[in-house]
């Protein structure tokens, strides 16, 4: 009998979505082990479930642990905690066998929490996740998941489906208890969303041949089989090499026949690919514009060169002035909890160096580890940036994307500014290369990352144990939590020679950008 369970929908959707996930494993191809940031954040998911059930025992002071993975009798015994309704149910199990398009399929459900809740009981999972919902669509208040964090939801759902199944006419409540504290309903839907993705997954898992499934640099980042699929896209020139090219959009080009992307140059002029991109409808300058950022991006793939883009009149596009027109700029790059990382939010490293005319020393506001730390980080950051501002009037901030606006503006809130305005004004002077570069330039690379297009500027980094931002965050968790005072100075001094090559590499590629722009 084949079984599924709430995690088979994890397994879909994380790290990205991908059907062709569930078929390798099904047909038990290799997966790359968890990366030591993927072991960190199963880690930081315990420690988060270990505190929300420490917070609960203020209120279930009786709790009864289950230990539903590990335990042959679990379903049995959260069957009878649940009739005796007198204490919380820690790791549960339920076990349901259903028909699944005539298939009988035994599911399983592993709750983390069942709480007593009136008549009725609240079925709830522990998430790292800091938001799990969109904002509230305006016409009807209704709030769908965010696409990241969908699985989290059905999970739920199919939860709910199990409870209703085993205990009928016993009301129930749908819970989560974010990484942030807060505790998100989740509506139920009957169980229909989630039965049908794991009718799909059966139907994957019994395909004799691959699901077609298009790669994408980011979608395919974090994924353990992504060296079964990465290098046949790029040897077979698969559309998903391309940079910016959106998932649906390869799909409907695969139904069209277009399987390559050098097919793209051959089969497509500008405006018969601005009306593919209408679908039907009338072609718009937006559908327009899309097509030539395409066509560009498929030149610059096809070439190995980079392509200056042009605007809809056909004329080249310049860099912006404020990217040449002054002698200095400080490169600006932060170490911190990304926004998908479903970490609490907060920065460990400042950096900051001036570029230019003249070469200035690197500076790094550093959080220290006692509890004052994060604020007194802020505020040394304010203090180097005051400075260097004096030092150089009206000079700009120049970062990659939008991680560091983000985190000065999340600050500014949090601590407010110092009295000069410093914070307020660093915003004022930001100026972020990524953006600039992906509307001025098609480049032969399959993402905009400033790790990849550095190469292409022909920036090499030098060996460190610290290469990328995961990894940072992996290393200064282990800092703040040791008591080697040398391991703590060694792992922050790895960080902080990993920030000053971000600086470098910005700079690197802002000279490189300006010299192609010539």
């Amino acid at each position: 009998m084949t079984t599924l369970s709430p995690s088979s929908i994890a397994r879909l959707y994380l790290p990205s979505k991908c059907e062709l996930r569930t078929w390798l494993r099904a047909n038990d191809f290799e997966s790359a082990p968890d990366s030591d940031f993927q072991v960190f954040i199963k880690e930081q998911g315990e420690l988060h479930e270990g505190r929300v059930l420490e917070r609960l025992t203020a209120d279930y002071p009786t709790i009864i642990d289950i230990d539903g993975y590990n335990n042959r009798d679990a379903a049995q015994q959260t069957s009878a905690a649940i009739d005796a309704a007198d204490a919380l149910i820690y790791q549960g199990q339920f076990v349901l066998d259903h028909e699944i398009d005539g298939k009988t399929t035994r599911i399983l459900g592993y709750p983390d929490f069942l709480l007593p809740d009136g008549d009725g009981w609240i079925i709830a999972d522990a998430k790292l996740a800091g938001t799990i919902f969109n904002p509230p669509r305006k016409r009807d208040g209704g709030r769908s998941p965010k696409a990241s964090k969908k699985y989290i939801v059905l999970q739920l759902q199919l939860y709910g489906w199990m409870f209703e199944e085993l205990f009928p006419d016993t009301p129930f409540k749908l819970h989560v208890y974010t990484g942030t504290g807060e505790i998100e309903e989740v509506e139920y839907d009957g169980g229909v969303e989630a039965l049908e993705h794991l009718a799909r997954i059966l139907e994957l898992e019994a395909l004799t041949t691959e699901p077609v499934e298009v790669v994408g640099w980011t979608k395919c980042g974090g994924c353990g089989f992504r060296e079964h699929c990465w290098p046949r896209a790029v040897s077979g020139d698969e559309l998903g090499y391309v940079s910016e090219l959106q998932v649906t959009f390869a799909e409907r080009l695969i139904a069209a026949g277009v399987t390559t992307y050098p097919q793209i140059l051959e089969q497509f002029t500008d405006e018969s690919l601005a009306e593919f991109y209408a679908n039907g409808k009338k072609v718009s300058e937006s559908n327009r514009g899309s097509a030539r950022k395409l066509i560009e991006n498929v030149t610059a793939l096809t070439t190995n060169k980079p392509v200056r883009r042009r605007d809809s009149a056909g004329d080249l596009i310049a860099l912006p002035a404020e990217v040449t027109a002054a002698d200095n700029f400080v490169m600006f790059d932060l170490e911190g909890a990304k926004p998908d990382t479903d970490l609490p939010q907060f920065v460990y490293l400042w950096g900051m160096q001036v570029y230019g005319t003249e070469k200035g020393q690197f500076h790094g506001a550093i959080s220290g580890f006692d509890e004052g730390g994060d604020e007194q980080a802020w505020f040394a950051f304010l203090a180097i940036a005051a400075d260097l501002m004096a030092q150089h009037p009206g000079i700009r901030f120049v970062h990659w994307a939008n991680y560091e606006k983000q985190m000065v503006e999340a600050y500014l809130k949090k601590y407010t500014d110092d009295a000069a305005g410093t914070g307020a004004k660093v915003l004022e002077s930001l100026l972020d290369l990524y953006p600039i570069t992906q509307d001025t330039f098609a480049l032969p690379t399959p993402s905009y990352s400033l790790k990849v297009v550095e190469q292409a500027a022909g920036y090499t980094r030098q060996a460190n144990t610290v290469v990328k931002g995961d990894q940072s965050i992996v290393a200064y968790t282990e800092a703040r939590d040791t008591d080697d005072t040398d391991r703590q100075e060694a792992i922050m001094e790895a960080i902080r020679a990993y920030n000053e090559e971000d600086l470098e590499a910005t700079w690197a590629v802002q000279q490189w950008l300006t010299g192609l722009g010539d």
